[in-house]
């Protein structure tokens, strides 16, 4: 039986949690664009058009994502799946601001 020194067991958590702090900021970084996109999509096309745009947009780029996820799973392509992801959330965010 191994036991752990606490200040180990606290370290990894640390780390853990530094992790996923990290990877949240980065994807909710992606709204920021976003919204400014779809305010300006919005006024020139129209709210419709703009909502119409995103869904349709948002719809094609999950299909894409649902069939590269056995590629986007790995751990070598995981700055791709947060830029796809990232895409979608600043969609959901700017095209559909109404």
């Amino acid at each position: 039986m191994v036991r752990h020194e606490p200040s180990t067991a606290l370290s990894s958590l640390s780390n853990l949690m530094l992790l996923l702090l990290f990877r949240n900021t980065v994807i909710n970084l992606f709204y920021i664009p976003g919204a400014f996109v779809g305010a300006f999509l919005s006024d020139w096309i129209g709210p419709r058009y703009c909502l119409a745009l995103g869904v349709a947009l948002q719809g094609i780029i999950g299909f894409i994502m649902a069939g590269l996820y056995s590629r986007l799973d790995t751990s070598n392509h995981v700055a791709g799946f947060v830029v796809v992801y990232g895409y979608v959330a600043s969609n959901y965010r700017g095209m559909t601001p109404n």
